[in-house]
């Protein structure tokens, strides 16, 4: 992987060269240290007053392990003789860490519990939206015209559907980050891999064009103002919305099986 570090040197005599130089700190084996290393950033930077540093530290080779460490400092030289080391700047002492497995777990675990509460809050919004939905109808039947109040619930019915589907793409998105963050640190196993990457498609899955073109037929209905017609696009809407509620409930209960699952694979590497 890449290391992403910058900052901003200067000097009124100008620049010359910026360097990075670092040692590698091994915890695990009593804080056995590498020697001092050196890596060019910038040479030969004909009196450059300042410049900004984004540099793209290559780590891989460097067999890091978890709990390992990189020390480092930044330094910058100016046009003065190089044999005064007065013209030489050195920035504070920086530290890398790879995290351990027990860091990378925790994560994982938080990245889990986040879902897991998008869940929860899903599932809360879907009961809102069928007491609404059910409020609306019985107003609806009674009425022979849509008021202004009947119109609100319905806009904030249609809404509420609207928000459902961000936060079912929200959750697909954090399900693709709970799978890169495991596949690239190898905590789980290909078994669990590959039931992450199924979540995500079970999700594209039930956001259906049936329950998209439902929210369109509502707002349609509720623009032409017409009862009859809110109520039908309401009980087509409502169905729609029962299949997606018995899919959330089915997603997540297969997603609490697979946290189990996980903390199993941890306790195994553990």
């Amino acid at each position: 992987g890449n290391l992403k570090v910058s900052l901003q040197v200067s000097d009124d005599i100008g620049l010359q060269d910026v360097w990075i130089s670092y040692k590698i700190v091994k915890p695990s084996f009593s804080d056995q240290e590498s020697k001092e290393q050196k890596i060019a950033i910038y040479q030969n930077l004909q009196n450059t007053i300042a410049k900004y540093v984004d540099f793209n530290w290559e780590i891989n080779n460097y067999n890091l392990g978890p709990g390992d460490e990189i020390h480092f400092y930044f330094y910058a030289s100016d046009n003065k003789d190089n044999s005064d080391s007065s013209n030489i700047s050195k920035s504070k002492l920086f530290k890398a860490y790879y995290p351990t497995l027990e860091d990378l777990f925790s994560s994982l675990e938080e990245e889990q519990e986040n879902i897991s509460d998008n869940f929860n809050s899903l599932q809360d919004n879907m009961e809102s939206i069928q007491n609404t939905v059910d409020q609306v109808r019985k107003d609806l039947l009674k009425a022979d015209e849509v008021d202004w109040e009947n119109q609100k619930q319905v806009e904030e019915t249609i809404q509420e559907a609207q928000d459902v589907i961000s936060e079912l793409e929200g959750i697909q998105e954090m399900m693709a980050q709970l799978e890169e963050q495991a596949n690239e640190n190898n905590l789980v196993s290909d078994e669990l891999l590959k039931k992450f990457e199924d979540f995500q498609d079970m999700i594209a899955s039930i956001i259906t064009p049936e329950i998209l073109e439902a929210l369109e037929d509502m707002q349609s209905a509720l623009d032409s103002m017409n009862p009859e017609e809110i109520l039908d696009a309401m009980e087509n809407f409502e169905f729609n919305l029962e299949v997606l509620e018995e899919q959330i409930d089915d997603m997540m209960n297969l997603f609490k099986m697979a946290m189990a699952e996980q903390k199993l694979d941890e306790l195994i590497k553990n």
